[in-house]
């Protein structure tokens, strides 16, 4: 886990017993991880113009696509943000057009910050195990991460989409 990072904020208000949400700049998470901000720009941009292909109005279109742990790639702030957000999903609505003849996007993250001790299958196994016994005890809690952000993606009635991106393989967090 990097020093100072994203996941060492979560881990530490975990186990400060606080259970007040967390706030997650999301505009700045995607500007330090490009491969995230692809991911979910293409998964975006694919449904939008889904829906503008099935007779929908872009200005009536949102939703939620899942972004899980693999999508934010091996580089450091991917790994950061794996162990701090793990799989979740990322809610979006068109907003607007911008200057540029894009869609603008409104995006939200909520998530429950918890360890699931049931995938024994996982390389962090030992902490989620951890982590629910000090629930359990009363000595940390569980707790909400939220955050707002905004992306441009590619309007459909003037550009081609970008394929949806997989993101590379990787492990559970």
């Amino acid at each position: 886990m990097p020093n100072g990072g994203l996941a060492q904020k979560m881990l530490d208000h975990f186990l400060s017993g606080s259970s007040a949400p967390v706030r997650v700049d999301l505009n700045a998470e995607l500007q330090r991880n490009p491969q995230l901000r692809e991911y979910v720009a293409s998964r975006i941009e694919s449904e939008v113009a889904e829906r503008v292909a099935n007779g929908d109005s872009p200005v009536d279109i949102g939703g939620a696509i899942w972004v899980p742990q693999s999508a934010y790639g091996p580089s450091d702030a991917g790994k950061d943000q794996q162990l701090a957000l793990g799989g979740t999903y990322f809610e979006f609505q068109v907003v607007g057009s911008s200057r540029d003849g894009g869609l603008e996007i409104q995006l939200n993250v909520s998530d429950h910050y918890f360890w699931s001790p049931s995938d024994k299958s996982r390389s962090t196994q030992c902490l989620h195990a951890a982590g629910a016994s000090l629930v359990a005890g009363g000595h940390a809690h569980e707790f909400l991460q939220v955050g707002e952000g905004r992306l441009t993606i590619a309007d459909p009635s003037r550009t081609q989409p970008m394929e949806p991106s997989d993101g590379p393989p990787g492990d559970s967090r």
